[in-house]
C-alpha cells in the first residue's frame, strides 16, 4: 500500500480482531496473488483465525487446579442466575506446547509475507504445514 506504518496504525484503530483480519485479507491478497503465493497467504489467514480461536478460549476463562490437573472454564455467555455448572476443561503442558508451536508456525508465515512486501523480487522460505492443535471449546469465530 506504500506506507506499512500508516496501514498498521489504521488497522489498529479497528477494535474487532476478526474485522482486522478481514481487512488485511481484502487489502493485501492481490499482492500475494501477484507474487505467486496465494496458497501460502490463504494458509496464513486461516492460521491467524485459528490462533485467535485458541487464544479466545483462554480469554476471560476461570482457572483451577483439580487433582493435579490444570482446568479452565469459558464463562462467556454463562448465565450467573440460577443453578448451573461450569463446564471445566482439562489442559496440560503437552497441548499448551503444541498450541504454542502452532502460534510460532503462524508467526513465521506472517514474517514470510512481510518479507515479500519488503522484498518483492526475492523469494521467501515457507515453514512446513503444521496440523492444528485441538481446541477444547467450540468458539464462535465472530467473537473477539
Amino acid at each position: 500500500m506504500g506506507n506499512k506504518e500508516a496501514a498498521l496504525n489504521a488497522l489498529h484503530k479497528v477494535e474487532s480482531e476478526g474485522l482486522r483480519i478481514e481487512m488485511v485479507n481484502a487489502l493485501t491478497r492481490h499482492i500475494f496473488i501477484k507474487n505467486g503465493v496465494e496458497a501460502e497467504f490463504g494458509e496464513t489467514i486461516g492460521a491467524i483465525r485459528y490462533c485467535r480461536k485458541v487464544r479466545n478460549q483462554y480469554t476471560h476463562a476461570q482457572w483451577k487446579s483439580e487433582d493435579g490437573r490444570l482446568c479452565f472454564a469459558q464463562i462467556r455467555g454463562y448465565n450467573w442466575e440460577g443453578p448451573q455448572f461450569l463446564n471445566w476443561n482439562t489442559t496440560g503442558l503437552a497441548l499448551l506446547r503444541e498450541q504454542e508451536a502452532y502460534f510460532e508456525y503462524t508467526r513465521k508465515y506472517i514474517l514470510g509475507h512481510e518479507w515479500i512486501l519488503d522484498h518483492p523480487d526475492l523469494s521467501a522460505e515457507w515453514p512446513q504445514h503444521l496440523p492444528k492443535p485441538k481446541l477444547f471449546i467450540d468458539i464462535d469465530p465472530d467473537t473477539d
